[in-house]
């Protein structure tokens, strides 16, 4: 009356071993997946640019900037920064917020020189902008701004060691509304 049943194990024996094998494939193929993911995500980037300068964000104590004649200078007050305008006004902090974070340090997009021989082919003589931040240790970064790049996308900068690189557009003219449209 069974015969036939060993017909029937050695079919089940090739549908498992069939399914055993691509179950294996399926977690290799997913494990090498998870593990190239990962290590694109743990391995660091090695062309990034060096910062600039480096101020921590509670250090900064006063920021000074002038924009084509205009000049502004913000303090801190306890844990408030104000407009130092002779009545300390507040700056209105939904403007002000991430000013610290802009001004403690950014990487340049390229650095192009440790000098500069003629800063007037950059709009460095007179530069357009100039911006001192202060921390509380007294320690003083001096920046000027000059010129767009040819593209347009970017901004020279110089630091006050006379160094120059470039920066993005929209971060040198956020620095600039600081003398212009105070928050």
């Amino acid at each position: 009356m069974l015969s036939g049943g060993g017909d029937a194990s050695a079919g089940w024996n090739t549908v498992n071993f069939r399914l055993t094998f691509l179950l294996m494939v399926v977690l290799i193929v997913v494990g090498g997946t998870v593990w190239i993911v990962q290590e694109q995500r743990t391995s660091k980037r090695t062309d990034e640019a060096p910062w600039l300068w480096k101020v921590g964000l509670e250090d900064i104590t006063n920021i000074t900037v002038t924009h084509e004649g205009d000049t502004v200078s913000y303090g801190r007050r306890g844990g408030d920064w104000v407009i130092e305008d002779g009545n300390d006004t507040p700056v209105f902090m939904d403007k002000w917020s991430g000013m610290t974070l802009i001004l403690s340090g950014p990487r340049p997009n390229r650095i192009l020189s440790s000098t500069v021989e003629d800063p007037s082919k950059f709009g460095l003589d007179p530069p357009i902008t100039v911006v001192q931040v202060i921390d509380r240790s007294g320690q003083t970064v001096d920046f000027q701004m000059g010129n767009p790049t040819p593209n347009g996308e970017n901004r020279y900068i110089r630091l006050s060691t006379g160094g120059l690189s470039t920066i993005p557009n929209v971060w040198g003219d956020v620095v600039a509304r600081l003398a212009i449209d105070p928050p």
